[in-house]
């Protein structure tokens, strides 16, 4: 999982907690866009795709939801 001081401000939370787990990444997507977002990530890792390119929604530190891309 990568996971930048950017990625990690706009979800709300300290660059210094560290990048999560891949459950912890996967928890804070939002359930209607986790399988296709597991699905472009599997692509990527598999081959089938070059590039990953997805959109989704993350939980933010509030507990609202923002797109992230």
């Amino acid at each position: 999982v990568y996971w930048s001081a950017q990625i990690a401000a706009t979800l709300g939370r300290r660059p210094e907690e560290g990048a999560p787990s891949f459950d912890e990444f996967a928890a804070l997507v939002h359930p209607d866009d986790r399988d296709g977002t597991r699905a472009e990530i599997d692509a990527y890792l598999t081959g089938r795709t070059r590039v990953y390119d997805a959109e989704f929604r993350m939980r933010h530190g509030d507990g609202s939801w923002r797109w992230v891309h």
